[in-house]
């Protein structure tokens, strides 16, 4: 009975897999003769260090979109003053091949994300409000029409 057992779930697992396999193929081929190309993105995230990403061929054939990790702290290690060079690189690669574009978060709310000059305001809410909402604006601004998605926040009930 424990052999019986033991082969009719090895046939029922084989047979789930193949009829998953078949189902995706079919909807795959039906979203196919809807559009040339899928409308869905399948991203990585890539931070100011984008080395990796361009010395891989396979990466614009694994994914058709980035997010590029425009960490605050990364981009405004000084207050005022701005880091684009890695992030203008990374944005300018992507471009030229056709990768849809996410950029953020913003601002993410871990310590590792926030720049440190921003804890000399952590009393002055109106303040903190003001430096948040100039990044903000700051980084939008910069990319208008290079980066189509945005994620202005996130881990915001950290």
């Amino acid at each position: 009975a424990a052999t019986a057992a033991d082969q009719a779930l090895t046939h029922t697992l084989r047979t789930a897999e193949e009829l998953t396999r078949l189902y995706t193929e079919q909807v795959f081929n039906f979203r196919h003769q809807q559009y040339a190309q899928l409308n869905t993105l399948l991203a990585c995230r890539v931070g100011k260090d984008a080395t990796a990403v361009w010395n891989s061929p396979e990466f614009c054939k694994a994914f058709n979109a980035v997010t590029v990790n425009l960490n605050w702290k990364d981009v405004e290690p000084a207050e005022g003053n701005y880091n684009w060079e890695p992030f203008d690189a990374l944005v300018d690669w992507c471009i030229e091949n056709k990768l849809i574009i996410k950029g953020g978060p913003l601002i993410q709310w871990s310590p590792n994300s926030l720049p440190a000059w921003l804890w000399l305001w952590e009393e002055d809410f109106d303040n903190l409000l003001n430096f948040m909402s100039d990044f903000i604006e700051t980084v939008i601004s910069r990319y208008r029409g290079r980066i189509r998605l945005w994620e202005v926040t996130s881990r915001t009930n950290y």
